[in-house]
């Protein structure tokens, strides 16, 4: 992340989710606080471990959380189920 804003890239979409939160020291975190210091936009998923409460990851307040979604079923021809549900991180 750190060769990426050297780069001068505008957006990072940083895509992956854990079970519990990160903490303010881990490397990730410290890479996208700084990427959000030097004036880029970062972009977190939410996690998929919901929809109980707490199941949320990468809530950091340097970064903009999405949940996950699920394809629209004219697009797809399965059926979102499961935690990739558009439901699972609704607020409880």
């Amino acid at each position: 992340m750190d060769q990426a804003v050297a780069d001068g890239v505008d957006v990072i979409n940083y895509s992956l989710g854990a079970a519990f939160e990160s903490t303010y020291d881990d490397p990730a975190q410290v890479a996208l606080r700084n990427a959000a210091a030097a004036g880029v936009f970062v972009a977190t998923a939410a996690g998929n471990s919901g929809p109980g409460a707490s199941s949320l990851s990468n809530t950091a307040p340097w970064t903009t959380t999405s949940p996950p979604t699920a394809p629209s079923p004219a697009r797809s021809r399965s059926r979102p189920t499961g935690p990739a549900s558009p439901l699972a991180c609704r607020p409880t």
